[in-house]
């Protein structure tokens, strides 16, 4: 025997006027509509709470919270207001479940915009994420791809936890993955026990950097080290970083080929390679305004070739000048890249000026 249900007919007219909804849906959600997808997630240090389900008018309060939002929700975009971010206020308290950094970013094809007003509809400036010399990096980019990060200012990541790998990459850890950019953004007064003050890239291919990176400490490569990666692109300002050993400004380290160097790289120290240190690797190319680098061997730029076959070359434009012990040397006989002829040698650096 069949039954009927008889509902009131005002419940009626309320369901075919879209007055009645069978599952609530937040008006400002920016997705599609259907309360599943959820293009963008918003950030407000200041103001948010990290019950809130990260619209524009509700936003969370942490970058992790954010990122856990925008892996359920297929989100595209993390927007960020202007604050300072610290551990325990917006960024991560240090904790071995998120690699004891203020941002672990598992989470690929995202672009992380910072410098947002408080109401999300113009970029003012830059939010400010300071590890406070707590955390041994402020962001870990975890075997994702394709992650943009625009709009910062990165400061007081401590990797001097010892042991690899929290003794690298103060500022920003890049662990696997690819496609990364850096822009946009400044990345200073970080350290490490190890390399990669400022950053360290890990078995990373095809990131490019085009950021400030200023007053970072580390063993090899006191502002950016590249190790083990492919065709990574660094055109930026890179002045006044610090290396115990290799590479005050960058270090390129063994296993990396075909890396680009542009910009302007000036006022770094190191033991060796002040400006910038080739440990090793093929293909690489330096085109970028090299000054006022200090170091025991070759202030400006050192090779290490070892016992392999270099092709790394200078490209135009390039100047090279008032670096300390050589403005290019090498510390084996086998490096010999190429180009030295597009060299713009200015005041205290001279063609003779190369220890070869």
């Amino acid at each position: 025997m069949k039954r009927f249900i008889c509902l009131p007919l005002s419940f009626l007219l309320a369901v075919v006027l879209g007055v009645v909804s069978c599952s609530p849906i937040d008006d400002d959600w920016n997705g599609n509509g259907n309360g599943e997808d959820m293009p963008a997630v918003f950030v407000c240090v200041n103001n948010g709470n990290d019950g809130n389900p990260g619209t524009k008018n509700s936003p969370v309060k942490t970058i992790q919270t954010a990122l856990y939002i925008a892996s359920q929700k297929n989100s595209t975009n993390i927007s960020v207001t202007s604050g300072i971010y610290t551990p325990g206020s917006g960024l991560n308290s240090k904790s071995s479940s998120y690699q004891n950094s203020g941002a672990y970013i598992n989470v690929g094809n995202l672009d992380i915009l910072g410098g947002w007003n408080s109401d999300f509809t113009t970029r003012t400036g830059k939010s400010e994420l300071d590890g406070n010399s707590v955390l041994n990096h402020v962001i870990w980019l975890h075997v994702v791809n394709n992650v943009t990060i625009d709009g910062f200012v990165i400061r007081g990541g401590n990797a001097d936890a010892g042991i690899i790998p929290h003794n690298q990459g103060g500022g920003i850890h890049i662990n696997l993955g690819s496609g990364h950019q850096i822009k946009n953004t400044v990345i200073s007064n970080n350290s490490a026990d190890g390399d990669g003050g400022g950053i360290f890239a890990y078995q990373s291919p095809g990131n490019t950097i085009t950021a400030t990176i200023s007053d970072n400490t580390g063993d090899w490569g006191g502002g950016i080290t590249i190790a083990a990666g492919t065709n990574n692109t660094i055109n930026a300002t890179v002045s006044g970083n610090t290396a115990d050993m290799n590479g005050g400004g960058i270090c390129v380290g063994q296993g990396s080929h075909n890396v680009t160097i542009s910009g302007t790289i000036s006022g770094n120290t190191a033991e060796n390679g002040g400006g910038v240190f080739i440990d090793r690797g093929t293909g690489h190319t330096i085109s970028a305004t090299i000054s006022n680098n200090t170091a025991g061997w070759g202030g400006g730029v050192c090779f290490m070739d070892g016992d392999i076959n270099s092709t790394h070359s200078f490209a135009s434009p390039v100047t090279i000048e008032n670096n300390e012990n050589y403005g290019v040397a090498r510390l084996d006989d086998k490096s010999d890249p190429q180009g030295l002829d597009t060299i713009d040698w200015g005041s205290g650096n001279t063609p003779e000026n190369i220890n070869w």
